[in-house]
């Protein structure tokens, strides 16, 4: 008999942007990590070496600039199921954001990059604390505990 419980029988859009889908998506946050940090890195390298009239920009930072909202936005949508599944709202995702936004207001007058210097680092922490944070032992209000579905799944499953 096949499995129709609601992981298996969601369309693939619907599992992404749910609690549905969310046994695999830890290594897919750390991969856009890593990836939004090399972004930052490159984009901190070009607007700290490019002045203005001096030359024109490369199709290597215009690329990286237009895959930093698409990873940026999914940093913050998988960072959202992240803090349901340790049954946090997912409005604490906003804490690195406004980590971010701080240290923009406060280097508006002063140098921008110093002020990313201080700041950057903070929010990727608290990013990576959200990625490593412990899951609940059971269901929570947001839905059943991944790894009880996966192992009531496999106890379900007939033996070859």
């Amino acid at each position: 008999m096949p499995d129709s419980s609601p992981a298996q029988s969601a369309p693939a859009r619907r599992r992404f942007f749910s609690r549905l889908g969310r046994r695999g998506y830890l290594p897919w946050l750390l991969l856009f990590l890593l990836a939004d940090c090399l972004n930052s890195w490159a984009l901190w390298d070009y607007f700290h070496s490019w002045t203005p009239g001096t030359q024109e920009p490369d199709m290597l930072h215009t690329v990286m600039q237009s895959l930093l909202l698409p990873s940026t936005l999914f940093l913050i949508v998988m960072s959202i199921r992240r803090l349901r599944d340790a049954a946090h709202s997912g409005w604490w995702v906003l804490a690195p954001i406004v980590c971010l936004f701080v240290q923009s207001i406060i280097s508006l007058p002063e140098d921008v990059f110093q002020a990313m210097a201080y700041t950057h680092p903070g929010a990727w922490i608290l990013f990576i604390a959200i990625a490593l944070m412990q899951s609940t032992p059971g269901p929570n209000k947001y839905g059943p505990a991944p790894l009880n579905r996966r192992a009531a799944r496999n106890e379900e499953a007939p033996e070859a």
